[in-house]
């Protein structure tokens, strides 16, 4: 394995509540899910497979450690 392949990346992904309407006027509930992985495609789907129902991801960002 060579060193690129070993580089480990860290997928942080911001998570809200789907709104239940329009209209707002109340606040959403927001988190952070995080997933590290050799692949971003497999650290993505790990991450969407932990978003709870009623939830969406709003923003993804990446860091690969040795970069």
């Amino acid at each position: 394995m060579t060193a690129a392949a070993a580089r480990v990346l860290t997928l942080y992904a911001t998570i809200q509540e789907i709104p239940r309407d329009h209209r707002g006027g109340y606040t959403l509930g927001r988190d952070e899910l995080v997933a590290e992985d050799v692949d971003y495609d497999q650290a993505l789907e790990a991450v969407r497979r932990r978003v709870p129902e009623g939830w969406r991801i709003i923003a993804l960002r990446v860091e690969r450690d040795g970069a």
